[in-house]
């Protein structure tokens, strides 16, 4: 079975949250979801807003894809989460 990478923008719900928290809460989804955070940075995105870019390393298995996307959406400061790129990795 192969991995797949996941490029995500993450925006918070509110313009005052501490995206480095936001980071440290979606790293744990992506762990429950069985997935690996192998990236995460702060990206400016417009009016003082910034995003969160992460990319995500899953297995390429039936579900996953689903579940990470699911678990990252009901994490407590999420405002939307935008699947940017998928990659097969060999």
């Amino acid at each position: 079975m192969g991995e797949v990478l996941l490029r995500y923008r993450i925006m918070p719900e509110d313009v005052e949250m501490d995206v480095e928290e936001l980071r440290e809460r979606i790293e744990e989804a992506v762990r429950k979801a069985g997935g690996k955070l192998a990236s995460a940075e702060k990206t400016p995105w417009a009016f003082g807003i910034e995003a969160l870019r992460i990319e995500v390393i899953v297995p390429d298995a039936g579900g996953v894809l689903d579940r990470l996307e699911e678990g990252l959406k009901a994490v407590p400061g999420v405002g939307s989460v935008e699947l940017e790129s998928l990659t097969r990795l060999l």
